[in-house]
């Protein structure tokens, strides 16, 4: 029924995708304990924040969602193991 080299394009978007939903959610909760944590006291107010970037990451811009993903994973290895102490 589907050609040979249609089948990979299919997993390869279909993967895409999923990764796609993984990060956001990752960005998400990394996102709202980074500012409820550091930036603003209110849990109600980040929560609202923090939906309000979601929601503009919702938005067909992919390439922000991946440089935001890998910048709140960085902050999140750069806090926790401080590069201080690697050498």
């Amino acid at each position: 029924m589907f050609e040979q080299a249609f089948l990979p394009a299919l997993l390869y978007t279909d993967f895409g995708e999923a990764f796609g939903l993984v990060a956001l959610i990752l960005v998400f909760f990394t996102l709202y304990n980074l500012l409820s944590n550091n930036f603003i006291r209110h849990p109600l107010l980040a929560l609202l924040v923090t939906a309000l970037i979601i929601f503009l990451l919702v938005l067909p811009y992919d390439w922000f969602k991946y440089l935001l993903f890998a910048v709140l994973v960085m902050y999140g290895l750069f806090t926790v193991v401080d590069p201080k102490k690697w050498f």
